[in-house]
């Protein structure tokens, strides 16, 4: 769309966002997760299966929180939906939020006791179906690392990789698409 000889995108559209949670690399960022901490870190603990779960928790957390924006957008009517701006905001509030985890022990413990808490229905629902008393909400497991802080590039993966929508890729303009450019047929001699 173009408006005075500029080019303009359209606003993000409501739903857009929560349509990117269907894309490959939440999905396999979320699988990676899974596999990771149930198969690779309890049979191979060990630098790189601590590492895997950075990377994927890292690639996944911007993807949660532009889908959050974005159900907020649907469900105040005047808000448009989450676009560019609201990604790089997830990935400034994923590296922040995973970089206080990582080096600030009250926010690392925060994160341990309210992951836990998190999965205490999960554990719970288990107990009782094997007939076995109730568990007590546990903290996980957390290991300080400083060499965790270099899979922190892992969040910028929703600016660099286009959504369903045609959103996101490089930040570089591709030149055909620049305001004001034609196709102008060469001089003729």
């Amino acid at each position: 769309m173009t408006f005075a000889g500029l080019r303009l995108r359209p606003a993000p559209r409501r739903g857009d966002a929560l349509d990117r949670l269907t894309h490959g690399v939440p999905i396999a960022a979320l699988l990676l997760l899974v596999v990771n901490d149930h198969v690779l870190k309890p049979n191979h603990p060990g630098w790189l299966s601590g590492k895997l779960s950075d990377v994927a928790v890292l690639a996944l957390l911007p993807y949660l929180f532009v889908a959050l924006a974005d159900l907020v957008a649907i469900g105040i009517p005047r808000l448009p939906g989450p676009g560019r701006r609201a990604a790089v905001i997830g990935v400034a509030f994923a590296v922040v939020l995973f970089t206080a985890i990582e080096v600030v022990p009250i926010a690392g413990d925060a994160y341990r006791w309210g992951l836990g808490l998190a999965q205490w229905p999960v554990r719970a629902v288990i107990a009782l179906l094997a007939s076995s008393s109730l568990p007590g909400v546990l903290p996980v497991q957390l290991t300080f690392d400083p060499s965790d802080l270099l899979t922190l590039p892992a969040a910028a993966t929703i600016l660099v990789v286009k959504a369903p929508n045609g959103e996101g890729g490089s930040a570089r303009p591709d030149p055909s698409q620049r305001s004001g450019a034609t196709e102008r047929p060469a001089p003729v001699p």
